[in-house]
């Protein structure tokens, strides 16, 4: 038969499949939020009837969209494209602490050490790799929907 490698392709493809349907549902949703708030408020507030309704669904789709989901899944995406690079660099470092012990038996390739080893720096790299994509949306996160107004009334 085909093994557990079909089935983890399977579980891998539908997670892309509804993390995007969740994206995109999301976005959907956030768009039709900013049309009724600007079309229930903007009498009463002249930010809004300055800005207009498509700088506004901008500006509200900054401050409410989907963007941690869309930096988690990018990181997801990220981390398992890499993995193939996260073994071989692993395979290396180990191999340098390896031929450091003077090729002890006890450590060989394939026994409890090596794989110890080699399961603890995959992580770290998706560790790593996580805490880029935490610093990129930390260092770009959106403020409070009245500040992102604020803000987009100054620049123009």
């Amino acid at each position: 038969m085909y093994g557990y490698g079909l089935f983890w392709y399977i579980i891998i493809f539908a997670t892309v499949i509804l993390w995007g349907a969740f994206i995109f549902y999301r976005i959907a949703t956030t768009r039709a939020d900013a049309k009724a708030i600007y079309d229930a408020t903007h009498a009463e507030d002249p930010r809004l009837a300055q800005l207009g309704p498509d700088r506004f669904g901008s500006v509200y789709m900054r401050a409410h969209g989907p963007r941690p989901a869309i930096y988690a899944a990018a990181a997801w995406l990220t981390a398992l494209l890499a993995l193939p690079a996260a073994y071989l660099a692993s395979e290396r470092i180990y191999g340098i602490f390896w031929n450091s012990s003077g090729r002890e038996a006890d450590m060989d390739y394939g026994l409890a050490p090596w794989l110890f080893f080699m399961t603890l720096l995959v992580i770290a790299f998706w560790i790593v790799i996580a805490g880029i994509f935490a610093r990129l949306y930390h260092h770009n996160k959106p403020k409070s929907l009245d500040k992102e107004l604020a803000r987009e009334l100054q620049t123009s």
